[in-house]
């Protein structure tokens, strides 16, 4: 090997040192960087994780099953809910139109969960006269003994306002909502009502069973119950397809059984 093949040998090897060294940094930065993003996603990961936590609620349920007859009892470790803390509105609203929903809307699907529904989420005093109402072997002109499988009434347009009280065992709330009607072939029709209630939460009124507190985990209890009627009920669409301005007969409003809750 001859001078300048040596020169031009060593040369390349020098070249390819080199290019080997920038690869290996350019590696590294790269993995840096792909590692502080990392730690950047998890950290704001964790911050929105510690964020959401402390604005969850924890309910401790204990649930307990006999191991001979499979029966669960469910204990839930909550204390009765403060009416007047502005927190719990959100949940009392919920609970509110959920109870309304099931006792005002129907469908034959749904007609046994609206039963149980309002049957937990009333006071005892109010279970009697619902059970008169909606069972259809002691009403018999119940939702259930009148409309059939394809009919419909439902909830639309629902509002929900809290009503001044000078107690604070217990609050009243006025839920306002149309009720849509489709039954069999007739045209529907829709109406506004207004449905009073009184109502308080209550810990004993928690149901012992894991499908009773999913039903009702807070032990909201419905201690009597008014509808009013706020319009006429009119047919949504005429047969040319424009909203119609016939309308029927108004009935006298619905008043719900006002149970006087036990000392």
């Amino acid at each position: 090997m001859d001078a300048d093949s040596t020169t031009h040998f060593f040369a390349e090897s020098v070249s390819f040192d080199e290019s080997f060294i920038d690869g290996l940094k350019k590696s590294v930065k790269a993995w840096r960087t792909f590692a502080f993003l990392g730690w950047t996603v998890a950290t704001v990961g964790m911050v929105s994780s510690v964020s959401m936590v402390m604005l969850h609620e924890f309910v401790p349920v204990i649930a307990r099953v006999d191991r001979l007859t499979g029966a669960a009892d469910v204990t839930v470790g909550i204390e009765r809910v403060n009416l007047g803390d502005p927190a719990n509105e959100r949940m009392m609203v919920a609970d509110l139109v959920r109870y309304t929903k099931a006792r005002e809307g129907f469908t034959r699907g749904e007609a046994e969960n609206n039963y149980v529904t309002v049957y937990v989420m009333s006071d005892p005093g109010m279970r009697g006269a619902w059970d008169a109402e909606y069972r259809a072997d002691r009403n018999p002109h119940s939702l259930i003994s009148t409309l059939g499988v394809r009919d419909q009434i439902k909830l639309t347009n629902i509002s929900v306002s809290f009503l001044p009280t000078d107690s604070p065992k217990y609050r009243v709330a006025q839920v306002r909502y149309s009720k849509e009607r489709h039954v069999g072939t007739s045209e529907p029709t829709t109406q506004h009502f207004a449905s009073t209630l009184t109502f308080t939460y209550d810990a004993a009124a928690i149901p012992k069973t894991p499908e009773g507190v999913a039903v009702n985990f807070a032990g909201f209890q419905a201690l009597n119950y008014r509808r009013d009627e706020e319009s006429e009920e009119m047919r949504i669409r005429s047969a040319e397809g424009e909203p119609s301005t016939a309308v029927f007969p108004v009935v006298p409003a619905t008043v719900g059984v006002v149970a006087e809750r036990s000392k």
